[in-house]
C-alpha cells in the first residue's frame, strides 16, 4: 500500500534535498540487516522488552555481556522467524559495539545454519561479512538470498551496493531497479541508485537514454512524477560532481 499523498510529497521533497546535498559528499557505510519486527503480538511485546533491556545494559558499559545474554535468548523466539531474525541482528549489533566482530560473525553463521533457507538470515550474514571487509563472501551470500527469495528487497539492495562499490555500476543498477519495483520510496535506495547513475561513464545525452530505459523497467511500481523527481536528483548530483571536478582541476 502506498503512503498517503501528503506523506509521499514530503518524502519526495526530503529525498531531493538530502540526495542533492549529501550524496556527492558521502555514501552510507555498510549494508543493512533485516531486523524489522513485522507482527505485533504478545510475543513481540516480550521480545521488545528483551531488546530494550539489552540496550540498557549496553549503555551501562556491558555491551558484550548484554549481547551474550540476548543471543542466548534468541532461541526462545524460533517459532516466530521474524522475531528470531531480529533478535540475532540486535545481538550482532551489540557484539559490534563491544568490538567483538568475530563473535558477531559466529552468531550470524549459527543463525543461518538454524534456518538455512531463510533469505533474511543469509542477508544478515552477508552484511556482517561486508562490515568486516570480506566483500566477495558477502556478495555470495546476498546472491544466495535472492535464490531463496527472488523478490527480496535487501538482497537486491545489498547486491547492488557491493557491485557499485566494485565499480560495476550497470550491474548494480539492474539490482537497484529490482529493489525499486519492491520499495520505490526507500530513501537510501534512491541515493545509492543516484550514486550509480552519476558514475556511469556516459555523456549527459546518453544519460537521458539510460534513465529512460531504467524507468521503463521499473515503471509498474514507480509513478512518472516520482521518477521525474529522481531524474532531477541524478542530474543535479551529476552537475555538482562535474562542477567539483572542474574546480579541482583549476
Amino acid at each position: 500500500m502506498r503512503p498517503p499523498t501528503a506523506t509521499r510529497q514530503l518524502i519526495r521533497i526530503f529525498s531531493v534535498v538530502l540526495c542533492v546535498v549529501a550524496l556527492p559528499l558521502v555514501r552510507f557505510a555498510g549494508v543493512p540487516r533485516d531486523s524489522k519486527v513485522y507482527a505485533q503480538t504478545s510475543e513481540s511485546d516480550a521480545f521488545q522488552r528483551r531488546i530494550n533491556q539489552a540496550y540498557r545494559q549496553c549503555r551501562l558499559g556491558e555491551c558484550a555481556n548484554a549481547a551474550e545474554r540476548l543471543a542466548a535468548s534468541c532461541e526462545e523466539f524460533a517459532d516466530e522467524l521474524e522475531l528470531f531474525r531480529s533478535c540475532i541482528a540486535h545481538a550482532q549489533a551489540l557484539f559490534e559495539k563491544a568490538d567483538r566482530a568475530e563473535r558477531s560473525l559466529e552468531l550470524a553463521f549459527t543463525a543461518q545454519g538454524r534456518f538455512p533457507e531463510d533469505a533474511g538470515l543469509m542477508n544478515n550474514l552477508g552484511s556482517t561479512l561486508m562490515q568486516m571487509g570480506r566483500r566477495s563472501e558477502a556478495l555470495e551470500w546476498f546472491r544466495k538470498s535472492l535464490v531463496a527469495e527472488p523478490d527480496y528487497f535487501f538482497g537486491h539492495y545489498n547486491t547492488g551496493y557491493v557491485l557499485s562499490d566494485r565499480g560495476d555500476f550497470n550491474a548494480a543498477l539492474e539490482h537497484y531497479g529490482a529493489a525499486f519495483r519492491i520499495h520505490p520510496y526507500h530513501l537510501r535506495l534512491q541515493q545509492e541508485a543516484a550514486h550509480a547513475f552519476v558514475h556511469l561513464p556516459v555523456s549527459d545525452a546518453q544519460l537521458d537514454g539510460q534513465l529512460d530505459a531504467w524507468f521503463a523497467r521499473t515503471a509498474e511500481s514507480v509513478e512518472r512524477n516520482d521518477f521525474q523527481l529522481f531524474e532531477q536528483v541524478v542530474r543535479n548530483t551529476r552537475a555538482y560532481l562535474r562542477n567539483s571536478h572542474t574546480n579541482n582541476d583549476a
